[in-house]
């Protein structure tokens, strides 16, 4: 099932017609569900578990560069370094991270730069460098966009598609990519960038705000539409009618929750320090969201009680289709905002 096919499964939610029984059908056609090959390896899943890595100093890496494109009013660069999360973890596909540094042909090395992580679905750089990266030029601000692990050019091929195939590869996923990020604010800071931001929308978001509270030095933080703690999108929102409970041998509710909880702990609001005294943050969230539940915003920005906040009006796919701007001003203010703080 396409990225286009979901979200307009999705998009029904204005009405509240997704309903467990959707899962059901997909399920019952074949179509593609979250964690169809269940579990994963129960060792690794609590070796896995068991990591505090986060807490660690940012592992130093050593970028390989493309060439450069020279643009009308940017130049554009692919980057490629060695994953810094164990490489016994990771399919081999994945063991590379791959980003595009898109820059303004004015930017100087205090001026903004910003990465951007991926949500669910977004595979590659288009999206990102069409909605986020090429309108914020104007704003001289710079973006890292970054490629998640099992996904795009780092997905394993036993993963049909976009949609996970087992609870170790998204926690795997997350937990690399939150590595990854840090040690790419390490490596830009190293260079002499001293304005830095994380930025995300939905799981993008919730990555930003693990990268940012993890960070050991201040950066600015745009986060949306991301939930308080990871388990949140398949246990609570819609995304629980698209996970192939069979294979994980659980029925989606009370058990589900306890299990998911327990392993996703670490990405927890709860769990996770306060960002550094210096950082700056916003946050976004969605008034009707059934995707990431209101709620689940809503303890992030209680938590955060020193963070800026924002809500849109709408559900979280019409955010997504109708709102970029707002996505793309969150960026911006975080930078403009975090300089008069």
């Amino acid at each position: 099932m396409r990225l286009k096919t979901f979200l307009s499964v999705l998009g029904d939610i204005r009405h509240q017609t997704l309903t467990p029984q959707v899962g059901k059908i997909f399920e019952a056609h074949g179509a593609d569900l979250f964690f169809q090959g269940g579990w994963g390896n129960q060792k690794t899943l609590s070796h896995l578990k068991s990591r505090e890595s986060y807490l660690d100093m940012p592992k130093n890496i050593k970028i390989r560069w493309s060439g450069i494109r020279q643009c009308q009013s940017h130049t554009e660069q692919y980057g490629y370094f060695d994953s810094p999360f164990p490489k016994k973890f990771l399919p081999v596909e994945s063991q590379i991270a791959r980003f595009l540094f898109i820059k303004p042909l004015a930017h100087q090395m205090n001026d903004p730069v910003c990465v951007v992580f991926a949500m669910t679905g977004d595979e590659g750089f288009s999206f990102r460098k069409k909605n986020l990266s090429l309108p914020l030029i104007k704003k001289n601000i710079a973006t890292i966009v970054v490629e998640s692990p099992f996904y795009g050019s780092r997905k394993p091929p036993y993963q049909k598609s976009y949609l996970i195939h087992t609870v170790q590869d998204i926690l795997t996923m997350c937990m690399a990519q939150v590595e990854e990020g840090r040690s790419l604010l390490n490596f830009l800071r190293q260079q002499g960038y001293m304005n830095l931001g994380v930025a995300g929308v939905s799981q993008g978001g919730m990555l930003a705000m693990i990268v940012g509270a993890t960070n050991p030095f201040e950066v600015t933080i745009a986060t949306s539409l991301g939930p308080h703690s990871p388990e949140v999108i398949f246990t609570e929102g819609l995304l629980r009618n698209f996970v192939h409970w069979k294979s994980l041998g659980l029925n989606g509710a009370g058990d589900a929750v306890e299990i998911f909880s327990d392993l996703f702990q670490m990405g927890s609001i709860y769990k996770l320090p306060f960002p550094h005294k210096k950082s700056f943050a916003i946050i976004q969230g969605a008034k009707r969201d059934l995707v990431v539940p209101r709620h689940s915003v809503q303890k992030v920005m209680d938590h955060w009680s020193f963070a800026k906040r924002h809500w849109l009006q709408g559900t979280h796919m019409s955010s997504l289709a109708f709102h970029q701007k707002e996505f793309q001003k969150l960026i911006y203010l975080s930078f403009k905002k975090s300089k008069q703080s």
